[in-house]
C-alpha cells in the first residue's frame, strides 16, 4: 500500500466519528452535549438536533471526496485540495456556531 493510499483510509477512518455524531445529534438525543448551550433555554430541541446532526454529517462527508483526492491526485496538487477542505470546514463551523442562536430564547 503507497502512502498515499494510506493516507486516503486515515482521513476516512477521521471522517467515521463525525458522520456518526452526526447521525446521534439528528435523532434528538444528543442536544445536552452541546458545549455554550443551555438545555434549559433550548425553544425547539429537535429543531436543534437536526440542525447540528446535519452539520457534523456535512463536515464528515466532506472528507471522503478529499479522501479520494489524496489518493488519486498529484502530490503536487494535494495541497490545493488541502486548503479547499479547510475552508469549507471553515464555513461549515462559522455557520454551525452562528445558527445555534436559532434556536435558544434569550
Amino acid at each position: 500500500m503507497n502512502e498515499q493510499t494510506l493516507a486516503a483510509l486515515v482521513v476516512l477512518v477521521a471522517a467515521a466519528p463525525l458522520i456518526a455524531i452526526g447521525l446521534y445529534f439528528r435523532s434528538g438525543r444528543a442536544t445536552h452535549l452541546l458545549a455554550g448551550v443551555d438545555p434549559k433555554k433550548v425553544r425547539d430541541p429537535a429543531g436543534l438536533g437536526r440542525y447540528v446532526g446535519i452539520r457534523l454529517l456535512l463536515l464528515g462527508l466532506l472528507h471522503v471526496p478529499f479522501a479520494g483526492a489524496v489518493a488519486f491526485l498529484p502530490e503536487s496538487q494535494i495541497m490545493v485540495a488541502t486548503l479547499v477542505l479547510v475552508a469549507l470546514v471553515g464555513v461549515v463551523v462559522v455557520r454551525l456556531v452562528f445558527g445555534l442562536s436559532r434556536f435558544t430564547s434569550k
